[in-house]
């Protein structure tokens, strides 16, 4: 993922919301959403290139995403794949939903991830209806030191905006996207509302916040961020949707996870042109997930 507004409501009907677009170069060899046929208790879309994921959810009401820091000089040709993170927080997850949470268990899930630094940049949040935790290597790298140590932060009730830095970094398309998302109203939205994925209801509701992720619309020069890159780059990856021949928005994702367990995931997929190539519903409830094209 490239850029990601979150909503946690804990007490709400909708515990948490996420919207998130994932920006990658278009060469690079991806599978669209799916139930994953070797840990079919995942359903996300796939990195073919090194086998993990950007952005899923599970059988059992859990959900993960990463962003990438951008840090072009802490950069490792022999870093440990970063989307491996997002599939064993789901994993992990999956494999004891009750207790998934409690302090031992994300210990020893912590320390089997290994030295964060072996891994380059990255932001990881993972959570579901009760609990959301943000993990980032960001200090690490930034100040280019050779510490393992490692820091999970559990996130309070509200809405965040994460990409290429650290949680907490205001950029303008963080801001621009934020106080767009804010405006999607999800109090009234009910499980029963996703039994069909292919319903109007389901389309017109994903349609509106689709629509919010597709904002194209560049930061002014004077605001952009400065990240290591060159201007002009630094210029075309400053909105929250991106369009270019080589590298830019892949897909856009919502996610829904609902205070009972239950939990929806919509994908759509595009071409170098922004062209709509594809797109995916599921549904989850008690495990048992309905699909939607």
């Amino acid at each position: 993922m490239c850029i990601a507004y979150l909503r946690f409501q804990p007490e709400q009907e909708i515990a948490l919301f996420i919207a998130a677009n994932r920006d990658e170069f278009h060469r690079r060899p991806t599978a669209y959403a799916d139930i994953w046929p070797d840990h079919d208790t995942i359903i996300a879309g796939r990195d073919l290139e090194a086998g993990g994921t950007w952005l899923g959810m599970n059988r059992q009401g859990g959900a993960a995403l990463i962003t990438n820091i951008r840090h072009p000089m802490a950069l490792k040709s022999t870093a440990t794949s970063r989307g491996a993170l997002v599939l064993n927080a789901l994993r992990h997850q999956a494999a004891d939903p009750a207790h998934w949470h409690d302090a031992d268990p994300l210990a020893q899930w912590l320390q089997k991830q290994g030295p964060l630094d072996s891994y380059n940049g990255f932001n990881l949040i993972f959570g579901d209806a009760k609990a959301l935790y943000y993990l980032s290597n960001y200090a690490l790298i930034a100040a280019d030191t050779c510490s393992h140590k490692q820091h999970l932060h559990p996130l309070k009730a509200g809405s965040y905006t994460l990409s290429n830095a650290n949680l907490y970094t205001p950029w303008p398309k963080t801001e621009a996207l934020g106080k767009s998302l804010a405006q999607v109203d999800v109090s009234a939205l009910r499980p029963h509302d996703f039994h069909e994925p292919q319903s109007s209801f389901v389309r017109d509701f994903t349609g509106e916040v689709f629509a919010r992720l597709a904002d194209t619309q560049q930061a002014a020069p004077e605001r952009l961020p400065q990240t290591g890159i060159t201007k002009e780059l630094e210029q075309l990856l400053s909105s929250p949707f991106i369009i270019s021949p080589d590298y830019g928005t892949r897909s856009s994702s919502i996610v829904l996870i609902f205070k009972d367990g239950s939990s929806f995931l919509a994908e759509r997929s595009f071409d170098p042109q922004a062209h709509i190539i594809q797109q995916r519903y599921f549904f989850q409830r008690q495990g048992q997930v309905i699909r939607g094209h």
